[in-house]
């Protein structure tokens, strides 16, 4: 038995939503662009769609999870569509709400993500400052090296990964831990969430055509499941 979590339980009572309106999820490692995704997406919609994240609330100790949940209902509630950004896994769904429901998977190397981090850290704003040994964690958490190619969603090369790391001691202890008794060159990234609707490489693509892979995805998947 699947135990539910606050954020499921909460989605569970947004069963009542109409079909054209829609919980756009996207998930990922902090510093993987999903906050500047979410919002352009909702830039293109404004009388439309709400943005939610996880960062707003990352401060409430310990119930930034629920609270954020809390706020996407009452958006939903409200008529509007809403896009999530979270790092976090437990947006487990009623089968009712599939329809509803769109979970991207907004993926970034680690080496992309330590460039992002590092723009961050030298922007000038406190608040937006991010450590990446914390983030190569998060990536280690929702990613696996694998030596198979089937369900990969991307290769990572020592060499390229070692070129990257050669003054960062994030990224060499990162190497350390994601190839630990890999001893080929190259290996596949293969997603840790097991089930999702569409996928980016956030890494490969500006912001805006991140927004419109996503916005044109959502929309064959309504045109898919009939909404």
């Amino acid at each position: 038995m699947i135990k539910r979590s606050i954020s499921a339980i909460l989605l569970f009572h947004i069963s009542f939503i109409f079909c054209e309106k829609s919980i756009v999820i996207l998930y990922g490692t902090s510093s993987a662009g999903k906050t500047s995704i979410g919002k352009e997406i909702v830039k293109g919609s404004p009388g439309e769609w709400k943005f939610v994240g996880i960062d707003t609330f990352s401060n409430k100790h310990g119930t930034a999870n629920a609270m954020m949940w809390k706020q996407v209902n009452k958006h939903v509630k409200d008529g509007y569509s809403v896009v999530v950004d979270t790092v976090f896994k437990d947006f487990l769904y009623n089968k009712q709400l599939e329809p509803h429901v769109f979970v991207v998977l907004a993926y970034c190397s680690p080496q992309v993500l330590a460039e992002h981090v590092d723009k961050r850290n030298h922007n000038g704003v406190s608040h937006d400052h991010r450590d990446l040994k914390k983030v190569l964690r998060q990536f280690y958490n929702k990613y696996r090296a694998s030596d198979q190619k089937k369900e990969s969603i991307d290769t990572l090369s020592v060499v390229d990964l070692e070129n990257a790391c050669s003054n960062n001691r994030a990224l060499k202890n990162f190497k350390k831990d994601f190839f630990y008794n890999k001893k080929k060159a190259i290996v596949y990234i293969v997603s840790n969430l097991y089930a999702y609707d569409f996928f980016i490489n956030t890494g490969k693509y500006s912001i805006p055509l991140c927004a419109k892979k996503i916005k044109e995805a959502l929309s064959l998947h309504y045109d898919e499941n009939n909404c």
